[in-house]
């Protein structure tokens, strides 16, 4: 009887574990889908203010002015958006990005959607500088 229940216990984990690194573990595909761009501009009012995972996201282009990035990005669903950061990118690159989107201007069908990384903050530079400047 105990041959028989550890039996079933290394069948079972042994199928949990090819499942989970075959095709690209399809299972955790079917329970946490991936968001796309396409989807954070479809579902403004569900992605605001929400923490965000993009995959396999493209850099289009990308400009830096000191320690910040502008950079067009899209994904496989084909739409770009603007990506505010505090990292360097290379046209091309592809990457994988955790943030927030943001509706920066919004009336009827028109609007401006940026997506900003997580680790940026300006705010705490721009009071770091300020702070050393004025000699505190």
């Amino acid at each position: 009887m105990r041959k028989l229940r550890l039996l079933m216990v290394a069948m079972l984990v042994s199928g949990y574990i090819l499942i989970q690194t075959s095709c690209d573990s399809t299972v955790t595909k079917i329970l946490k889908p991936q968001v796309t761009i396409a989807d954070l501009k479809a579902k403004q009012s569900f992605f605001a203010d929400s923490l965000v995972m993009l995959h396999d996201v493209q850099i289009k282009s990308c400009e830096s002015v000191l320690n910040y990035s502008k950079a067009v990005i899209t994904d496989r669903s084909g739409e770009t958006i603007l990506l505010l950061s505090d990292k360097p990118f290379k046209s091309g690159e592809i990457i994988n990005l955790t943030g927030r989107m943001l509706v920066i201007y919004q009336k009827e069908d028109n609007n401006y959607l940026v997506f900003v990384d997580a680790h940026f903050k300006p705010m705490n530079d721009l009071l770091r500088i300020v702070k050393h400047s004025a000699g505190m």
